[in-house]
């Protein structure tokens, strides 16, 4: 399938939401333990598995570089936590 500029930058965009959601909530991860585990779920895996089967490996990479920049343009902050670890297993991916 693929993926139009507009879904990418949909996706992009909701990814970031999660990444930001995911730095202010950080701090009370067992507070919050299970909309973290709901989100991921529901949200971050799903958008993540979409990349893949639009574009594989790739495309997650590319996507992941530009989520990466704005967030740590806009928050001083990486997504790792946020998006790598929780796409672990989508395909070839890694985190």
């Amino acid at each position: 399938m693929i993926m139009t500029e507009s879904q990418r930058q949909e996706i992009i965009q909701k990814l970031i939401i999660e990444c930001k959601w995911h730095f202010d909530n950080a701090n009370n991860y067992y507070l919050y333990e299970a909309e973290f585990k709901r989100r991921e779920k529901d949200i971050v895996k799903p958008l993540g598995l979409k990349l893949y089967e639009s574009g594989g490996l790739r495309l997650m990479r590319e996507i992941y570089e530009l989520v990466e920049q704005k967030c740590l343009a806009n928050y001083s902050k990486n997504c790792r936590s946020a998006l790598d670890m929780r796409w672990n297993g989508i395909g070839e991916w890694r985190g």
